[in-house]
């Protein structure tokens, strides 16, 4: 898609019009081609490559496995300030 025709999406997108871009597998719909070509990976068990040690979870990305694994070790690397 050129980058003129991206724009047009894009802003029927704002309008309200549905998403050009729509997953043959799933109702998940898109304005950019980019973003339908990354959701299509949910699909495809092969794309998951990280793995967690502790549990088995696997995800189709680096740092969505990092994120999880926060979840076992409490770790909180962003503080708050309304807890501190």
């Amino acid at each position: 898609m050129c980058a003129r025709a991206q724009v047009t999406a894009d802003a029927a997108a704002l309008e309200g019009e549905p998403e050009p871009f729509a997953c043959d597998k799933c109702d998940y719909r898109a304005g950019r081609k980019a973003n339908l070509v990354r959701h299509a990976r949910v699909h495809d068990i092969d794309a998951k490559e990280h793995k967690c040690n502790t549990c088995g979870f696997v995800a189709m990305q680096k740092a969505e496995l990092k994120a999880h694994v926060m979840e076992h070790t409490g770790e909180k690397p962003f503080a708050c300030d309304v807890c501190e």
